[in-house]
């Protein structure tokens, strides 16, 4: 068989990613070749060929190469790679048993005395591990909601305060392994850059993590696409699971019903438990922890149920843990 130039760029291409269906290829080839293919079709004429799909005549021609399509596939190709994968959670070391989760920071809107009556309580533990639980920042300047918006020197202001933090933590827990998962608040920036700076939005140097130079401090971040398992408590913020937890009657029933399993969230600024059990008698647990911001905020003046507070957990060698959902009123644990 003469293999013409048509050809020879045919097999090319069919060397190169068999796996595209013969129009996308063609489409693909007449757009890169023009000069050589009258058209898309011209071009596809040659894709069908070498793959055997141009009657028998021309099957017996190109049956010996490797494109051919053998008797009784139904395609040539096989069925594509996915371009996406599967979200795990990620699995805490068991070293790191000894645990203080705070969340809902909100800077600025942050309140000192609550955190340092949790930090001071957490020291008092010897804790080896922190978990900033999300909402970190609150992140105003990058919601979707209307509002007054600050000015550039005061969102500068704030990231420089939140960066002040955390190097504040770290003289707190200068061994400590410190955890920061990412709350819908703290997403709300990465959200804003796919949305108005879309070119710029995967440089990792233009991340909020870099903004706020957490690799200086020793500070890993996880992505809202997952969650920290700890033995068998599982921790997130929460906003990944489907479904509204507000601060209603039971948010921490409301969880359960989504999680089916013991988890420890914030998110909902409410300190609050359920306790349930199926019928092969295995007991799980939700809590929703305190904030340690503002109880007042500008959506919610009256503050409602909304507390200050942390928790504390204890993992065992078999994965059982042991959680205090302590709650802060007016600087004291109560």
């Amino acid at each position: 068989m003469v293999v013409s130039v048509k050809s020879k760029i045919v097999l090319k291409y069919l060397e190169e990613d068999n796996s595209l269906p013969s129009l996308t290829l063609a489409k693909l080839i007449y757009k890169e070749n023009p000069l050589d293919f009258k058209s898309v079709e011209d071009a596809r004429v040659y894709v069908r060929l070498y793959r055997g799909q141009s009657g028998q005549p021309n099957r017996d021609k190109v049956k010996e190469t490797k494109f051919y399509k053998k008797e009784g596939s139904r395609t040539p190709f096989k069925i594509p790679e996915p371009i996406s994968k599967d979200y795990e959670p990620i699995i805490l070391d068991k070293k790191f048993n000894n645990i203080g989760i705070l969340s809902d920071f909100h800077i600025p809107n942050h309140r000192t005395e609550p955190i340092e009556v949790a930090v001071n309580y957490l020291k008092e533990k010897k804790v080896n591990c922190i978990i900033l639980n999300g909402d970190i920042l609150d992140n105003t300047p990058f919601t979707r909601h209307g509002g007054e918006r600050p000015t550039p020197q005061q969102v500068v202001e704030w990231f420089n305060m939140t960066e002040l933090f955390f190097e504040w933590l770290r003289d707190e827990f200068p061994q400590a392994e410190i955890i920061w998962t990412e709350g819908n608040h703290d997403f709300w920036y990465s959200r804003w850059m796919m949305e108005h700076a879309h070119q710029l939005s995967k440089d990792p140097y233009f991340s909020l993590q870099q903004r706020l130079n957490i690799d200086e401090y020793k500070i890993k971040f996880i992505p809202q696409a997952t969650f920290l398992k700890a033995g068998r408590l599982n921790i997130m913020h929460v906003h990944q699971l489907s479904g509204k937890f507000g601060v209603g009657a039971a948010p921490a029933r409301a969880v359960f019903a989504k999680a089916k399993k013991s988890v420890i969230i914030g998110h909902v600024h409410v300190a609050d438990n359920y306790t349930d059990n199926n019928l092969d008698r295995e007991v799980s647990t939700c809590w929703t922890t305190g904030c340690l911001c503002t109880l007042t905020p500008d959506y919610n003046p009256i503050g409602g149920k909304a507390c200050h507070g942390f928790a504390h957990a204890i993992i065992e060698d078999n994965g059982d843990f042991k959680v205090d959902n302590i709650r802060i009123h007016k600087g004291i644990i109560l």
